[in-house]
């Protein structure tokens, strides 16, 4: 066995040991595969023409605080009219808006492994990425995937008919989930309405920037000194770190950024 490969395999069952010792507090998610989501084969003699695949897969978001969480992947089950597909591994989230994915997978009875190979942009509100297969026997194998959350039967506190796992406010009735930023939080508990696309937001729907604009407090008034600022954007930028939306890198650079920025320093009137 490859080297590679069974460093791989060694991280497929740590995750999946982490996740049933984890089991009690861990939520899972059903993703199904959406009709964007397509299989290629590239080999000499094929014609080389994308197949819609189809299927569903399993995602229990373990209960770790890590700059990068890793989620066990499990119930792959997809099939297009020339391959079926089984298989299991795990996500890694690298920041807000990338991860990374490696499955052990069963490609028509052989043992295949899909990987993404580098980091993807995600979103909340689905999976998208490419997965490939090594090169063998001069046949190659690409995979889009593009995967959203089903809804599934749970407690539902606010008791509008979304499941508190899937609710994009939980604590608001919502039933029709309207999301107008596409920020994963519901348009009736969202506090900043115009958060930019794939920004990472707190449980409010707000980001750092929103909540500590350069020009004063969002309360109205001034800052009043440069600390005062940076305890703002520090208070929340720590806030999206501990909800895992953030790496403790990320967290250090935006610090940094906002120290330098300026931002509450008095200004006097020349006179």
């Amino acid at each position: 066995m490859r080297p590679v490969r069974s460093t791989v395999l060694f991280l497929l069952a740590a995750a999946q040991t982490a996740a049933l010792s984890a089991v009690a507090s861990a939520e899972t998610v059903r993703y199904e595969l959406t009709t964007e989501s397509r299989i290629v084969r590239s080999c000499n003699g094929c014609d080389g023409s994308a197949e819609m695949l189809s299927g569903s897969f399993e995602v229990t978001f373990l209960p770790l605080a890590t700059d990068f969480a890793v989620e066990a992947l499990t119930g792959v089950r997809w099939a297009s009219d020339s391959f079926e597909i089984r298989g299991a591994g795990f996500i890694q989230r690298l920041g807000s808006d990338r991860l990374a994915m490696v499955i052990d997978a069963s490609v028509n009875g052989v043992a295949v492994l899909l990987t993404t190979r580098r980091r993807q942009r995600t979103s909340p509100a689905e999976i998208r990425l490419l997965l490939t297969a090594p090169q063998s026997s001069g046949t190659r194998l690409a995979l889009q995937i593009v995967a959203e959350p089903v809804a599934r039967e749970g407690p539902d506190a606010d008791g509008d008919g979304a499941p508190d796992l899937t609710d994009n406010c939980r604590d608001a009735p919502n039933g029709d989930q309207a999301d107008a930023d596409r920020d994963a939080v519901g348009d009736v508990c969202d506090l900043c309405s115009q958060t930019p696309l794939d920004a990472p937001v707190l449980e409010n729907g707000c980001t750092p920037e929103q909540l500590c604009p350069c020009a004063g407090p969002s309360d109205g008034g001034e800052w009043t000194s440069p600390q005062s600022y940076l305890r703002c954007v520090t208070r929340n930028l720590k806030a999206l770190w501990r909800q895992g939306r953030l790496s403790r890198q990320d967290v250090a650079r935006a610090v940094r950024d906002a120290a330098r920025s300026g931002c509450g320093a008095q200004l006097l009137a020349a006179m």
